[in-house]
């Protein structure tokens, strides 16, 4: 049955939109995900995406060794997704990144409904994070909260 609707929904969008959920893509499902986009798309048709991302390799490989104690999900570069895009057929593939100065660690997590124990966890590592860490982030440390400059990346891909 799943099969069926995914077969009636080919070639059959202009565009595809997605902001903040290829991250939950945990288990092998971001490159599906991102196969199946570009099966949707008439051609033509454009893929847009806009995710968070690591300041740079080192942070990165923090923010995954950290995260995994916490929860599950996956942490990316714009090169990253662009690398699965071409991988499935998308042609003209750009991104940009833009930085979200002063972004309170305490508001982004409720705001994702995060449990107050896994809140207090997060902001643990943020508090007690590498110095090079804070430094890439300009992280502000205060009594209840960590606030920090969150890099995001807007990547767009066209199907030919």
């Amino acid at each position: 049955m799943a099969d069926m609707r995914l077969q009636s929904n080919l070639g059959k969008f202009d565009k595809v939109v997605e902001r903040q959920s290829l991250h939950g893509l945990v288990g092998g499902g971001l490159e599906d995900a991102i196969t199946n986009t570009h099966r949707w798309l008439k051609n033509g048709g454009v893929f847009c995406a806009c995710e968070g991302m690591p300041w740079s390799k080192k942070v990165k490989q923090h923010n995954v060794d950290e995260m995994r104690l916490l929860e599950d999900r996956l942490v990316f570069s714009p090169e990253d997704i662009k690398i699965v895009m071409e991988k499935v057929g998308f042609k003209k593939i750009k991104y940009e990144i833009i930085c979200v100065p002063n972004q309170s660690t305490r508001n982004w997590l409720r705001a994702r409904g995060v449990n107050k124990i896994t809140i207090e966890n997060i902001l643990n590592m943020r508090r007690y994070a590498p110095d090079y860490w804070k430094k890439a982030y300009n992280a502000k440390v205060t009594k209840d909260d960590v606030i920090v400059d969150t890099p995001w990346f807007f990547i767009k891909g066209y199907k030919p």
